[in-house]
C-alpha cells in the first residue's frame, strides 16, 4: 500500500536518508503518528545564529553577482505554483542569476539559492543555467553535492537537460565547481532506493 503522508520531499530529506536510514524513519514516524513521536529537542540558539549567518552569506554571495553587472531577480510569490511560474519566467527572459528559484520534479521540491544563467543548448535558447549553493562550512561535503544534484535533476525538468556542472560557495568565498556527471549516477540510485524505502 502507498503511503501518501507527505506529499513533497526536499532536497534535504534526501541527505538525512544517506546520513541516517533511521533518523529519516523517524521524521516519517512523527509525521504520522504525531502522539506516539518523541518529543523534539528544545529550540538550539545555535542554530539559529547558524542559519542567520547562512542568510547573510547568500546576501554577500547575491550583491557579488550585482557587483559584477549582472541581472539579479530574487523570486518571491504567495504560493508554490505561483513560485513556479514565476521561475520558469526569469529563465524564459534570461535572468543573468534567480534567487531562490522553486524547483519541482516529481515527488520533490525545492528552493535553490541560486540559478546562474551559462552557454549551452537548451529548451530556453542557447543558454541554460546551472545550480549554485552557499554553504557556511569550510570545506564541501558529500551532502552538499547530492542536494545540488537533486536540485539539477528537478532544474532538468523545467529547462530540457541537467547542467554539466553545480557549484558551492563556502564560507570563505572560495568556489568549488563539481562535473554532475561525476557523481549523478550515484544519486540516482540514492533517490531510487529512498523512495523505495518511504512508498515500499
Amino acid at each position: 500500500m502507498i503511503s501518501t503522508y507527505q506529499d513533497k520531499y526536499s532536497p534535504t530529506s534526501l541527505t538525512l536518508f544517506m546520513r541516517s536510514p533511521f533518523a529519516s524513519w523517524m521524521n516519517r514516524f512523527a509525521l504520522e503518528c504525531p502522539g506516539k513521536a518523541p518529543e523534539k529537542d528544545p529550540e538550539d540558539g545555535l542554530l539559529n545564529v547558524l542559519q542567520n549567518r547562512g542568510l547573510g552569506h547568500e546576501k554577500v554571495q547575491e550583491a557579488l553577482f550585482q557587483s559584477q553587472g549582472l541581472s539579479v531577480q530574487k523570486i518571491e510569490a504567495a504560493n508554490r505554483e505561483l513560485k513556479k511560474q514565476a521561475t520558469l519566467q526569469a529563465m524564459k527572459n534570461g535572468v543573468d542569476v534567480i534567487v531562490q528559484a522553486y524547483l519541482e520534479k516529481g515527488e520533490f521540491f525545492g528552493y535553490a539559492d541560486f540559478l546562474v544563467k551559462v552557454p549551452g543548448q537548451s529548451e530556453l535558447g542557447d543558454y541554460h543555467y546551472e545550480v549554485w549553493d552557499t554553504k557556511l562550512s569550510n570545506k564541501t561535503k558529500p551532502e552538499f553535492i547530492i542536494q545540488l544534484c537533486c536540485y539539477s535533476d528537478m532544474l532538468s525538468a523545467m529547462q530540457g537537460r541537467l547542467p554539466d556542472s553545480v557549484v558551492v560557495v563556502l564560507g570563505s568565498g572560495e568556489q568549488n565547481r563539481f562535473n554532475l556527471i561525476d557523481y549523478v549516477y550515484y544519486y540516482c540510485a540514492l533517490k531510487e532506493n529512498f523512495l523505495i524505502f518511504q512508498y515500499g
